[in-house]
């Protein structure tokens, strides 16, 4: 997939992942934290796996 913008201030262009961020935002799926942070580097908890997956 190709780097992309996304809205997450810890989300670079450059980053491998950047590309499938932007298209999980725009189909619905994900929105970040309120501060605008996508926070790459964290686990997903149980409860946010729930609620990709509804």
């Amino acid at each position: 997939m190709t780097q992309r913008d996304t809205k997450f201030k810890d989300v670079d262009k450059s980053s491998v992942a950047s590309g499938y961020i932007a298209s999980a935002v725009e189909e619905g799926i994900i929105s970040g934290f309120l501060d605008n942070t996508y926070r790459p580097n964290e686990p997903v908890t149980r409860a946010q796996m729930a609620i990709f997956v509804s």
